[in-house]
């Protein structure tokens, strides 16, 4: 039988993005959704190795597996605009 996934807390949304929270949000997601890791990892297409170096923050993570985590858990990152300069 397999383990039962316990549900993390969503982190503050309103504290600056780090590799660690980063880990937090997508493990939270992944979690109250009750996928395990084993399942998660299949579904993006990674080790389950690589999601847990997501989930733990490992700065050393390619962005690319990070993203595809991020959109098999519909965990949404987004770049907001910035007021262009002269050049």
């Amino acid at each position: 039988m397999a383990r039962q996934v316990v549900k993390t807390e969503t982190p503050n949304f309103n504290e600056p993005l780090t590799p660690e929270r980063l880990g937090k949000f997508i493990r939270a997601r992944r979690t109250q959704d009750g996928i395990d890791m084993n399942t998660a990892a299949m579904m993006s297409n990674v080790s389950i190795a690589t999601l847990h170096r997501i989930e733990n923050g490992n700065e050393k993570t390619t962005i690319a597996a990070i993203l595809k985590v991020c959109n098999t858990l519909g965990v949404h990152l987004m770049v907001e605009p910035w007021e262009e300069k002269d050049v």
